[in-house]
Formats: C-alpha cells, sequence, structure tokens
C-alpha cells in the first residue's frame, strides 16, 4: 500500500461510492482524536466569470477505501456516498441507459487502479462493453519547437540549443516541461513564448482495454469498475 504526501494529493478529486465527484483534496487537518482531508469545490463567480474554491467538508481517513493510481495523477475513492447524500439522490445500479453518456468518462477500478477514459461502447457476446483508452505518455516536440523559434529569434534558439542540444534530444518528456520552461526564461524568453511551449507537446497513444458492462459498479461523474484481473 503506497502513502502520500500533501503536496502529492493536493487537488486531486475525491470521488464517493456513487462515483460521484465530492470535491478536491485542499489540505490535512489532525485533531487528537482523528486526522481529516479537507476538500474544497471549484466554483464560477456568477459576477466576473473567474473560479473560486470554496471549502466544502472533511473526510475522515478511515473513510477512504483507496488512492487510485493513474498518470493523470490520484483520485481519491471513498467508501460513502457523501456527494448522493449531498444532492439528495439515492443509490443505483448501472443500467443499460447509461451507455449513452459513458463516452469521455475517467474509469477506475476500485481496487485503486486508474484505467482510463471511455472511447466507445463496444459488443461483446451476450452483452456490451466500454473501450478505455489509457492516457498516453506525452513528449515534447523539442527540435520541432527550436526550428520554429528561428524564424521568431534566432539569437534565443541558439543559446537554447547550447543548453539542451535539440539534436541529441528531439523529443523530450513532458514530465521536465517545468524544467524546459525554466530554461527558456533564464535565457530571457518571454512569457508568450514559454507558453508557446505547451503547443509542442504530442501525445503517443495510450494502451487499450475492454471493459465488460458487468464489471461496471457504479456510473456517476466517474465510473467505477471491479472483478478485473
Amino acid at each position: 500500500m503506497r502513502f502520500y504526501s500533501l503536496r502529492e494529493l493536493e487537488g486531486a478529486p475525491v470521488i464517493d461510492s456513487e462515483a460521484l465527484l465530492y470535491g478536491f483534496v485542499s489540505g490535512l487537518e489532525i485533531s487528537e482524536e482523528e486526522a481529516y482531508l479537507e476538500v474544497s469545490e471549484r466554483v464560477k463567480d456568477p459576477e466576473s466569470g473567474r473560479e473560486v474554491k470554496h471549502a466544502k467538508g472533511r473526510v475522515p481517513l478511515d473513510e477512504i477505501s483507496a488512492i487510485a493510481e493513474g498518470p493523470e495523477g490520484p483520485v481519491v475513492l471513498l467508501s460513502s456516498s457523501r456527494e448522493a447524500s449531498y444532492r439528495g439522490l439515492s443509490p443505483s445500479e448501472p443500467t443499460p441507459a447509461d451507455l449513452e453518456r459513458v463516452p469521455g468518462r475517467m474509469v477506475i477500478a476500485v481496487d485503486g487502479r486508474v484505467l482510463g477514459r471511455v472511447e466507445e461502447v463496444v459488443i461483446g457476446p451476450g452483452e456490451p462493453g466500454l473501450r478505455v483508452r489509457a492516457k498516453g505518455a506525452g513528449e515534447i516536440a523539442w527540435l520541432k519547437f527550436i526550428r520554429d523559434l528561428k524564424s521568431r529569434d534566432r539569437s534565443l534558439a541558439s543559446r537554447l540549443e547550447a543548453r539542451m542540444d535539440p539534436y541529441k534530444n528531439p523529443r523530450i518528456p513532458e514530465e521536465r516541461m517545468e524544467y524546459l520552461r525554466g530554461l527558456l526564461r533564464e535565457e530571457g524568453a518571454g512569457e508568450d513564448v514559454v507558453e508557446l511551449l505547451n503547443s509542442y507537446v504530442e501525445e503517443k497513444p495510450g494502451a487499450v482495454i475492454d471493459v465488460p458492462w458487468s464489471a461496471v459498479l457504479k456510473v456517476g461523474d466517474v465510473i467505477l469498475v471491479g472483478g478485473l484481473p
């Protein structure tokens, strides 16, 4: 079983047992009796239209059934129907009608794995299923970025070439994005150029698995599944 620091969990979605989004991890509170995750929700301010954060509740750690791992970051799963109760909804089971609203939704195995997102509904012997694609590994097309930058600022491109050779490193893992952004700033790039780097991220297709409908436990803001190998 893996443990997480608050830094690793902050901002992670919190999903209740009905597959509904309760909120996002915003803090940790420790009392003499118990430890709690602080959960906030993000809502739009009707006056300025910007997103603001509001405290929503505290979740005792013994209410956490699993922390699912995935390439988009961790997801906290609860053993209680907190959000369903908050919305005044009764527990429900998946029905074939739910198939119409599943494409694009995140699929999480209750044993603690983020499987990916539903790409499409598929058909198998005796039942439908969900084709789920995992998030692919992102790469930054560094060579292409440097080549394009030369037509805009040849001097900056040359300085960056000296720091990170694009011919030896034509593609760089996306997890090094912050390092490259820092490199650009050190070499005097404006924020418009720093932000431009985001448009050079290319994603490799992730692995695909087919999940039988009989394995689907709950359909809500996400899809919870069980009984998978």
